[in-house]
C-alpha cells in the first residue's frame, strides 16, 4: 500500500502499486471494513497502467482546475503535501466538516 485516504469510518480509498503477469499499474480501489474486522477490497476502483500514469496526472490536474473554476475547491484546498507512508484523510471527511464552510 502505497497510502490510504479514510472516507468513513467503514471505507477507505486504498492506492498501491501492483503487477499482474509482467504488467505494471497503479490501483486505486474502495475497501470495506466491517465490525471487527480487516478492511477488505471492493470491485469499485480502477487500475491504471503504468504507461498511462503521466497522462492520469496530467487528467488530475484538469479536474483540479474545474474544481477551482467551479468554486468548490480553492488553490489553498488542494496544496497539500503527503510523505510517503503516510495515511492521507481528506479534508472533506464528515467528522471534520466546518458547516459554515462553504465548501462543504
Amino acid at each position: 500500500m502505497v497510502c490510504e485516504l479514510q472516507k468513513n469510518s467503514q471505507q477507505a480509498i486504498v492506492f498501491r502499486l501492483d503487477e499482474f503477469k509482467g504488467h505494471k499499474f497503479v490501483d486505486l480501489r474502495l475497501h470495506v471494513r466491517g465490525e471487527g474486522q480487516d478492511a477488505i477490497p471492493t470491485k469499485k476502483g480502477v487500475t491504471v497502467p503504468i504507461h498511462l500514469w503521466p497522462q492520469f496526472r496530467k487528467s488530475l490536474a484538469q479536474v483540479d482546475q474545474a474544481l477551482i473554476e467551479q468554486g468548490w475547491l480553492t488553490k489553498a484546498d488542494l496544496n497539500c503535501d503527503f510523505s510517503p507512508g503516510w495515511t492521507a484523510v481528506p479534508a472533506w471527511s464528515t467528522e471534520e466538516r466546518d458547516p459554515d464552510d462553504q465548501h462543504n
